[in-house]
């Protein structure tokens, strides 16, 4: 938890090294073939498109946290990665610091009680739970949860709120694949 600048990410995402700064045999030329695949949110539009109506933004993000990982698993199970390991699926969320993200979203409860840790929660922390969720159940293999102000674009400011969702927590498991994947097979 706390401030941290986005410098810190660039570090902290360097490919791993030796004490004299080489790079642990054939990992360089692993490293070079190594795919990624593309995230698939929609991100909002800040000065176009539509307005969030009524918690919309969040519900289309947890259906896409969700939608994602469901249909990743699913072509997985199905051999669609083959020949491949299980691949590492991550989750990073960066939401705007901001009052509307701080206060406290309105609980409608037409059809069913609202779960106690949601009410009087803030898109903030509504987010905090979901994405815990995510890792709890074992959605995703690593997820990161960042805030930062609309004005941190400029120099890269951001905050880890939540203790198990920060970005080297997130980051080290996939390191950790990587070099898993990499390392020689003996």
């Amino acid at each position: 938890m706390g401030t941290r600048r986005s410098d810190d990410i660039l570090h902290a995402n360097a490919k791993p090294r030796a004490a004299d700064g080489a790079l642990p045999r054939g990992l360089e030329d692993s490293l070079a073939g190594l795919e990624a695949l593309p995230p698939t949110p929609t991100l909002p539009r800040k000065g176009g498109g539509r307005k969030d109506e009524g918690g919309e933004g969040e519900r289309t993000r947890r259906a896409e946290a969700l939608g994602s990982a469901t249909d990743i698993w699913a072509a997985y199970r199905e051999g669609a990665f083959r020949p491949s390991s299980r691949p590492f699926l991550g989750y990073l969320m960066l939401l705007e610091d901001s009052e509307r993200s701080r206060s406290p979203v309105k609980v409608i409860e037409p059809h069913f009680r609202v779960f106690p840790e949601f009410r009087n929660a803030s898109y903030r922390n509504r987010y905090a739970i979901l994405i815990e969720k995510l890792l709890r159940d074992r959605l995703y293999d690593g997820a990161c949860f960042l805030l930062s102000h609309s004005a941190a674009a400029v120099d890269g400011n951001y905050i880890e709120p939540h203790p198990e969702l920060t970005f080297a927590k997130f980051v080290t498991p996939l390191i950790a694949r990587v070099s898993a994947i990499c390392s020689p097979r003996e």
